[in-house]
């Protein structure tokens, strides 16, 4: 045997008992956790185990500098479960070390994983999967979720973890943890959110086409470049929605790819801009067209939403293709009159007075 087992206690619980055994390793290697089993005896089922190793000599982890190592890796692992189903309810993740660039500072990291909503399925969003190569980068590209943190998020708010999130939220960055999310210069989303206030300007736009990242394949990452006919930035209409307590809650989101652009053979001037400007409020008019239309639905199901979704696709699309064709040639305040027309009813804004532009496209009426 590799381990020394020992009943460290018995104890009373309702009508039965809780066995608390103990276990350490014969010889101390690094390389095998001690720990502690809480026991339901009477229903022979596992109520809690905890696993501690100090000092492993497993490489867990490894720096991506290659002249710093890792030393001093503590690893504490804690599994709960549910005493009446036996799922497991949550893992508490907790492990220190220390750098070899900056041993007198050794760094902590402490996480909790929470498991609920067992045996019901899980539905992906209504709309087209964000494919990007990095998590944050996927986490920033869809929006805040109200119901997640409300409804399903079972552990109190305890004055340390409220006093933990309003720092972080005034000194640092939350992901997608409250409903206006600050975006860090070292993380960015490819993908721009629509905004009333804040207008699409040429910053927000590369001149040369994008590399994207692709999955490593034997060890290698393939690089590729956009291509050049790519002269429209995509937009992204995101749906999702969860239903408590009988009620539905959709949460959407209107978004351009900016990764997607390549404009060499746009003419970067003020028309330009106002017309990308107007592809991307059109995303957002019919985002809210969906959303009203989904609120009057007497009984809903993924179908009826789905239906609804598809349609409102297939209406931006329409207004999309109207509006590249009328500025295939040129954009100017004529062939944009139409559709600003359109956007400041639709939204209150008027991108022609925005920019700066006075508004003769309608005055030319």
């Amino acid at each position: 045997m590799l381990y020394k087992l020992q009943l460290k206690e018995l104890v009373d619980y309702h009508d039965g008992h809780i066995a608390l055994i103990t276990f350490e390793p014969k010889v101390n290697t690094g390389n095998l956790f001690r720990g502690s089993l809480y026991l339901d005896v009477n229903k022979n089922t596992l109520l809690k185990l905890s696993l501690e190793i100090q000092n492993t000599q497993k490489e867990f982890l490894i720096s991506i500098q290659d002249y710093v190592s890792i030393d001093s890796l503590h690893i504490k692992l804690e599994l709960n479960y549910n005493p009446k189903t036996t799922n497991l309810q949550s893992i508490i993740f907790d492990y220190t070390f220390r750098l070899s660039s900056n041993p007198q500072h050794p760094i902590r990291s402490k996480a909790l994983i929470a498991f609920y909503d067992y045996n019901i399925p899980f539905s992906m969003p209504i709309s087209s999967l964000v494919h990007l190569p990095y998590d944050y980068q996927r986490i920033l590209s869809y929006p805040y979720n109200d119901i997640f943190w409300t409804q399903n998020y079972y552990i109190p708010r305890s004055k340390n973890r409220i006093d933990f999130t309003n720092y972080f939220k005034t000194n640092g960055y939350l992901i997608n943890h409250d409903s206006i999310t600050r975006q860090s210069r070292y993380i960015q989303s490819p993908f721009l959110n629509w905004s009333r206030t804040q207008r699409l300007a040429w910053g927000d736009i590369p001149v040369q086409p994008p590399k994207a990242l692709t999955q490593m394949d034997g060890g290698q990452i393939t690089i590729h470049y956009q291509s050049v006919s790519a002269d429209y930035i995509k937009g992204h209409l995101f749906l999702d929605y969860e239903t408590v307590d009988d009620t539905t809650h959709y949460y959407s989101r209107a978004s351009i790819d900016r990764s997607m652009s390549f404009l060499s053979r746009m003419q970067r001037n003020v028309f330009t801009l106002i017309y990308l400007n107007i592809f991307f409020d059109l995303h957002e008019i019919h985002r809210r067209q969906l959303i009203q239309k989904l609120n009057t639905l007497q009984i809903v199901n993924r179908l009826q939403i789905e239906k609804i979704y598809t349609t409102t696709i297939q209406n931006l699309n329409h207004d999309l293709y109207k509006l590249k064709k009328e500025n295939k040639k040129e954009c100017n305040a004529e062939t944009l009159k139409n559709m600003n027309i359109l956007i400041e009813k639709e939204l209150g804004i008027n991108n022609f007075i925005l920019f700066g532009i006075s508004n003769r496209a309608h005055d030319q009426e």
